[in-house]
């Protein structure tokens, strides 16, 4: 026979109902008709190939299709209040609770012969586990289930496995079932089911008391419903007070569902059906965990715990529970090859399992899940969206790519820090602040998982160095609690190759981060910026050091606040040379944009403070940058001369100027301590006149030279300067001479304000 193509307009990806009847019709057919049909997803269309045309798919499910055998004893009185030998009823309308049980019991059809057949073992496991009550059940849940699972086979089993999963004689069940494993609040799902099977299947026409042309009444009624349910065909009626509301919140009616004020709940009785069949596909499993000290845990398909991001628009009171992630592939797929991969629904992280959204973002974008997906369906369970406290819903949270992103290892080396601020911001007494910068962390790397781009990597990086600052306000702890995040640090030189090497701000940012002391005597500049040790690795003091300057100030008090501490200890330490060293020295084209004003000094900050956890140490140097940058001021070159990390040498041979390497000695231009408090103060003039005095005690003829008396005019600095008033400029030179300078660069500054390149002394 041909195959034919239908394309199921009634399935869509969203919402999570017309997801799983499209699961459900693949599964059925498969099973039971056509175990060579085939389906996929087109165009947010599920299509499926198979050698029935589209009548013969209606009529498979009107006559043919038997239901899986969905009961919920475990929930409720139903079942305790069910007459087993029941007289022949007709029912005026449809019946629910036992009586809808005792419908199905009266039947004598084949299609609900397994029906019939599970809820005879829901009662022998009952008489097993000598439960009689509701008060019963709940005391023995677990034993129950247990018991009705051994005694049962085939389909049952299934459902069974698809909403509960029984671990150290405890019961857990699918949330994608309901908080009870099939039933939700009030609702009981099963009940639900049976009553729209009950009101669809022509089978139950002898129920019905009003039996005049009841037959061709209900089939056709229930083709109606088929049709629109599979082919979204137009419909002219829903079934009133039925509700799949955890499926589909849009269709339980309420306050401002349609229009006036309140409408009632609406449903077609098919949407219901196929997509309790499509959850038979999620099927929970005991678990193996590595690295965990539980031997066990329990797995639902691509079910992981719910990451919450600034773009889920979730409230406080729904950032708990699980999420499921429903694949999409766009290639003919057998119902085999979905069951193996939904069964299996796992993605993992290194060599760890995904217990998480962000850490199924982070599994797909690194290619550890299954190659034949395309695409996701994020959905949310939350509670008290809609109904009330006691009921879920499912939230769609979008649809999310398969897109290969080279640089997600790259997160990896934050997973085991990022894993303890999790689990200190979700304990008791924790400032609000840990857990707004956990969510800023967590958002900016599904982000980048979802949408790529090196700059999201580099907003990662901020969004971390703001985290630990305000793990730095208390030092790492919480309240009493003990120091249980340590520093962030250990971040790999790969980090920079996601720069901008062409941007100020960034580079300004890098080459304050890597200032250390190469006489090793001082720490690196995070010494200076909270109270952290190296001892092999950072971790927090347990005292507050003197030498933290860093406040919540503007970036240029905060960097020569620095530049004065460390002047201060490598003089106490006798350090050779002052200990502003660093890996990643500042062009001067940068620092002659942060004089004039033009770096986004807000952004120089953000950045530095998620720098100064990368180990520099095998880091690659940057590209030069060619940036373009207003002229340099005189007064910033004088300066600078007299805060170098070491002492100067002149090569005769190229006439150039360069720092003295391998201890070897040269023209020592030593620091003038007052410079910084007179620029902090305004003072610019004065300042330039100090370091004037102390060129020329170094040997260097600065400019303007000696006058006709042969006398130094270092007067004329300070007279330059008193003609205005620019203490802007002095505080941002101040901030400056920490910054450091390429080693061919050094030119630059001697023959901006010296006469002569080669000192007398020389």
């Amino acid at each position: 026979m041909n195959t034919q193509t239908i394309q199921l307009r009634g399935c869509t990806p969203e919402p999570l109902m017309s997801y799983l009847k499209a699961l459900g019709i693949l599964r059925l057919v498969s099973e039971q008709i056509d175990p060579d049909a085939v389906g996929c997803w087109r165009n947010d269309v599920f299509v499926l190939q198979t050698e029935l045309t589209q009548d013969q798919l209606v009529e498979f499910f009107l006559n043919d299709y038997q239901p899986t055998p969905i009961v919920v004893p475990w929930s409720g009185n139903d079942y305790f209040e069910v007459n087993q030998n029941p007289a022949d009823t007709h029912y005026r309308k449809t019946p629910s609770g036992p009586k809808i049980v005792e419908a199905f019991n009266q039947t004598k059809c084949d299609r609900l012969k397994k029906y019939r057949e599970a809820i005879s073992k829901v009662f022998s496991a009952m008489q097993l586990s000598k439960i009689h009550s509701k008060a019963d059940m709940g005391k023995n849940k677990p034993k129950y289930l247990s018991t009705l699972r051994n005694i049962s086979n085939g389909s049952l089993v299934e459902w069974i496995d698809a909403s509960s999963v029984i671990i150290d004689n405890k019961s857990a069940f699918n949330d994608l079932l309901g908080s009870g494993g099939g039933s939700d609040g009030n609702t009981h799902l099963s009940d639900n089911f049976m009553q729209n099977l009950w009101d669809m299947f022509p089978d139950f026409d002898e129920q019905r008391q009003e039996r005049r042309n009841a037959v061709s009444k209900v089939y056709d009624s229930s083709k109606k419903y088929l049709s629109n349910a599979l082919f979204s065909n137009a419909i002219d009626e829903l079934i009133l007070h039925r509700t799949s509301a955890l499926y589909d919140s849009s269709a339980i009616g309420g306050p401002n569902s349609t229009q006036g004020m309140d409408g009632d709940s609406l449903m077609n009785p098919w949407n219901f059906i196929l997509l309790l069949e499509g959850t038979i596909c999620f099927a929970g499993a005991l678990v193996k965990r590595f690295n965990t000290k539980k031997a066990k845990s329990i797995a639902f398909p691509f079910r992981f715990d719910f990451t919450t991001t600034d773009n889920d628009r979730t409230s406080d009171k729904e950032r708990s529970g699980h999420e499921f992630w429903m694949p999409l592939w766009s290639q003919f797929t057998s119902w085999c090859e979905i069951s193996y991969l939904l069964k299996e629904g796992r993605a993992e992280i290194g060599q760890n399992a995904a217990r998480n959204g962000l850490d199924m973002a982070r599994s797909v974008v690194s290619l550890s899940v299954d190659r034949g997906v395309n695409s996701y369906n994020r959905f949310a369970i939350v509670k008290g969206r809609v109904g009330g406290d006691n009921y879920n819903t499912a939230v769609n949270l979008g649809k999310f790519h398969v897109h290969y992103r080279k640089n997600i290892s790259l997160i990896t080396q934050i997973d085991r820090w990022l894993s303890t601020l999790r689990s200190v911001s979700s304990g008791k007494n924790v400032p609000v602040r840990y857990a707004t910068a956990l969510r800023k962390i967590e958002t900016t790397i599904f982000d980048y998982c979802r949408f790529g781009g090196n700059e999201r990597l580099i907003k990662l990086l901020i969004c971390l160095g703001a985290a630990q600052q305000q793990l730095g306000v208390t030092m790492g702890k919480v309240g009493q609690s003990l120091k249980t995040v340590s520093p962030l640090s250990g971040l790999s030189g790969g980090w920079l190759d996601v720069l901008n090497p062409q941007s100020t701000e960034t580079r300004l940012a890098l080459s304050i981060a890597g200032i250390w002391d190469a006489s090793k005597e001082l720490g690196s500049i995070r010494t200076n910026m909270e109270h952290v040790e190296l001892t092999g690795f950072w971790k927090w003091s347990d005292v507050k050091h003197p030498r933290v300057v860093w406040s919540s100030s503007r970036l240029t008090q905060n960097l020569a606040a620095v530049l004065a501490r460390r002047m201060m200890d490598g003089n106490k330490k006798s350090c050779d040379a002052l200990p502003i060293h660093s890996r990643f020295p500042a062009g001067l084209n940068m620092i002659s944009a942060f004089l004039a004003n033009e770096t986004d000094d807000e952004q120089i900050d953000d950045l530095l403070w998620g720098f100064i956890g990368i180990d520099f140490r095998q880091a690659k140097p940057l590209p030069p940058c060619d940036a373009e940058a207003p002229p340099l001021p005189r007064a910033y070159a004088l300066l600078k001369l007299l805060f170098l990390p070491g002492d100067i040498v002149f090569d005769t041979t190229s006439k150039q100027w360069r720092f003295a390497k391998d201890n070897k000695p040269g023209v020592a231009i030593r620091p003038e301590p007052r410079i910084l408090p007179l620029l902090r103060a305004g003072r610019l003039g004065e300042a330039c006149r100090i370091a004037y005095g102390r060129l020329v005690s170094s040997g260097f003829q600065p400019l303007p030279g000696p006058d006709a008396t042969r006398r130094w005019r270092e007067h004329e600095w300070d007279s330059e300067f008193q003609a205005y008033e620019n203490p802007m400029l002095a505080e941002r030179i101040a901030a400056a001479l920490i910054l450091p300078i390429h080693d061919y660069e050094l030119n630059i500054l001697i023959n901006l304000v010296t006469r002569k390149s080669e000192p007398a002394l020389s």
